[in-house]
């Protein structure tokens, strides 16, 4: 989101940005399965690729194998569902304790490994609230040893492997939240909260 797009719809399913796309030939599909690229696609998922892209005045598909498919669940179980990640850390900290809330679900989206990188950001954000905030330079040596880092550090994927890894892992690049609703056209739109 922070390339500015005038509308972020996330969907589950590439058969569904396939369609969204062919009714509005000027939208951007962005999406991955397994890391990898999507026929037909614009864009993988890859914040290298992505760096410094305007897409002021379009309208941003997504879809991956497990981020965009955990917000559609999510919203199956509550309407106050938000993405995070370690570059929005600080204002997802701001957004919780702006909003008072007294109890907060954390889902991670990829729960395959213990200690990844979803789970290691869930881990600082209970940290953080519980005043034993983790250090973020100890996060990021002990993931370039586990299966998340040697997959893009050892053995990557993709050409952008190695910089995505750095890139996922600062530290509040940005300064707002993803909040994500259901709108009358029954899909799931992103909406930028500073």
């Amino acid at each position: 989101m922070g390339n500015n797009p005038k509308d972020y719809i996330v969907v589950k399913d590439v058969e569904l940005a396939h369609k969204l796309k062919k009714e509005n030939p000027e939208c951007i599909l962005i999406g991955e399965r397994d890391g990898f690229e999507l026929p037909g696609f614009d864009y993988c998922n890859s914040p290298t690729e992505l760096n410094n892209k305007d897409f002021s005045g379009k309208t941003v598909v997504q879809t991956t194998t497990l981020g965009t498919k955990g917000i559609v669940g999510a919203l199956e179980h509550t309407d106050k569902v938000i993405t995070g990640s370690f570059v929005n850390t600080q204002a997802i900290i701001n957004y919780i304790k702006k909003g008072n809330l007294s109890i907060v679900y954390l889902f991670c989206t990829d729960g395959r490994d213990n200690d990844n990188e979803d789970l290691m950001f869930a881990k600082y954000i209970k940290g953080y609230f519980e005043n034993k905030v983790l250090d973020i330079r100890t996060i990021k040596q002990d993931l370039t040893k586990h299966e998340f880092g040697i997959n893009y550090l050892v053995n990557p994927r993709t050409k952008y492997s190695k910089t995505d890894f750095s890139l996922a892992l600062q530290l509040n690049k940005f300064n707002f939240i993803l909040k994500a609703h259901k709108n009358s056209d029954e899909l799931i739109h992103l909406k930028k909260i500073t």
